[in-house]
């Protein structure tokens, strides 16, 4: 994908792609859209750190839009979808952040600022096809690059849909059932059933890919690092290190400061939001304009 991002920056920066483009469908399509941005400069928004973080942590409300692959390999998320789901919605009550859930048999796109969409498929090979059904044919280029990380992650974000995608058949305990009941060993002599500690590593996959559909990057995207991947301790829910439970803590993860400020941002429907949809969703876009106007660099 990242060879097709050079045109649309070069669009989001006001600049030519007539010499920028060597002709081809893939990239007329490209130049299609990043024409049409172009076209909007007289509305294009601040990325600078301090115009995104423009907004102040008060209650807000988030609507997630939750589907389910019926499959009986998801029988633990068919199961135990509310107990999932309230370490979901308890991590944005930290947050101060009232996450509503909403199950649904249908799927669609989302662009508001606080809706977005949850989809639990069963396979990684599920994940690919549903991401090349939700793009139009034209992009399916950008699947045939990630086809491969698709399949073997447990979620990705379809930013530009609003979806979070979650890879459900990775649990440990799918092949013998009874591994659900043993005991799961935390630090602090923090004990747990097995199906407690996958339900809520679940859950942090999910924060994690949701948070992606509302603009939000991993600690180690930047350089200089605008987010620490622990602090006081803590995982940040966007790095790829292990949770640490803990009372105070049941999904393992905290969020930084800036992280917190930009997600108030986002579901006020301010600053970050409105650069996001400048960036036509796309989270690569998002980070080069922000790296761009706050002289950092992308890692």
């Amino acid at each position: 994908m990242k060879k097709y991002i050079l045109p649309l920056i070069i669009a989001l920066s006001g600049c030519s792609l007539r010499e920028q483009l060597i002709e081809s469908e893939t990239e007329a399509n490209f130049r299609k859209q990043a024409n049409i941005i172009a076209s909007q400069q007289a509305q294009k928004p601040s990325y600078k750190l301090e115009d995104l973080l423009d907004t102040e942590i008060k209650e807000r409300d988030l609507t997630l839009h939750v589907y389910i692959q019926p499959s009986q390999t998801l029988w633990d998320y068919h199961d135990y979808k509310n107990e999932l789901f309230g370490y979901v919605k308890s991590f944005f009550a930290q947050n101060k952040i009232n996450c509503n859930i909403i199950y649904s048999d249908t799927r669609k796109d989302y662009n508001s600022h606080n809706e977005l969409g949850v989809e639990v498929l069963d396979s990684g090979d599920e994940i690919v096809n549903r991401y090349f059904e939700l793009f139009s044919q034209q992009n399916k280029f950008e699947g045939s690059i990630t086809a491969n990380r698709l399949k073997s992650s447990k979620g990705y974000a379809v930013t530009q849909k609003g979806i979070a995608l979650v890879n459900g058949g990775w649990e440990e305990f799918r092949e013998d059932t009874s591994r659900k009941d043993k005991k799961y060993y935390y630090e602090n002599d923090g004990v747990m059933l097995n199906k407690e500690n996958i339900l809520r590593q679940n859950a942090g996959i999910i924060v994690h890919e949701v948070l992606h559909c509302m603009s939000l990057f991993h600690p180690n995207d930047f350089y200089p690092a605008l987010v620490s991947t622990k602090q006081e301790n803590i995982p940040n829910v966007l790095s790829h290190l292990n949770p640490e439970f803990s009372d105070e803590l049941p999904l393992g993860y905290g969020i930084a400061d800036l992280q917190l400020r930009l997600m108030h941002s986002f579901l006020a429907g301010n600053n970050t939001y409105k650069a996001f949809v400048h960036a036509i969703r796309i989270l690569d876009v998002f980070e080069i304009m922000i790296a761009k106007e706050n002289n950092l660099f992308i890692r």
